[in-house]
């Protein structure tokens, strides 16, 4: 299961802001941030980062960043802008380990997709389940972000822990230019991709989801509506 809001987060970090404010003291520019992010509230959230005041690492209460909230939702200018301002790019999650490209791409934000890679976001990361960026693009039918992480050169056989794959889900959802331009890449390479080092690299961490029970096992999941 992908990363989900924080309600009680937000209601309580909106009250330290109120009881600061009656209290005459500062706002904590931290919680800040993150409410106005996790709000989609874009002119407070820039005007935040500008200020240089607020933890652009800081974390709500489901371990996610003010670049992952923004990545979730679309906000393409917060998200360029915190880049700039040096957030961390492949911090992930606590619960499921999803990284800002991943919520980018599981919610078909492709201009986020797009900053993070050119930023030089790691593409080939893989969550609890095994699914990488480019696997919760496919599963979620998200084409334009899909297409960009192969035209970057993200590895093409990466399974998740379902044991399936690119090819399985461009097929399965019907993404008939992935499937293809997957395809055109193999050929090309005249090799499977880069993928057989993240599996052998995800192997422990799926045994260890699986054991602790975590929510993110069997590979991948839906986009965050948040």
């Amino acid at each position: 299961m992908p990363p989900a809001p924080a309600r009680a987060y937000t209601a309580h970090a909106r009250a330290l802001a109120a009881a600061a404010a009656a209290a005459g003291a500062p706002a904590d520019d931290t919680a800040e941030l993150l409410v106005a992010c996790e709000g989609r509230r874009e002119a407070a959230a820039l005007r935040l980062i500008g200020e240089g005041a607020a933890d652009l690492g800081a974390l709500n209460g489901r371990g996610l960043t003010p670049l992952m909230l923004a990545s979730v939702h679309g906000l393409d200018a917060v998200a360029a802008r915190l880049v700039a301002a040096g957030a961390e790019l492949d911090t992930v999650s606590e619960e499921d380990r999803w990284s800002a490209l991943m919520c980018a791409c599981a919610n078909g934000r492709a201009g986020v997709a797009k900053a993070l890679a050119d930023a030089g976001a790691a593409l080939d990361a893989v969550d609890f389940g095994c699914s990488s960026a480019l696997l919760l693009a496919c599963e979620n039918e998200h084409e334009a972000c899909a297409l960009l992480l192969v035209a970057r050169g993200a590895a093409l056989d990466v399974v998740n822990g379902q044991g399936l794959g690119v090819l399985h889900y461009a097929r399965e959802r019907r993404l008939p230019g992935v499937r293809a331009a997957v395809q055109a890449k193999l050929s090309s390479t005249g090799a499977p991709g880069k993928g057989k080092a993240k599996r052998e690299q995800a192997a422990p961490v799926a045994a260890a989801a699986a054991a602790g029970g975590s929510s993110g096992d069997g590979g991948g999941g839906g986009g965050n509506s948040l």
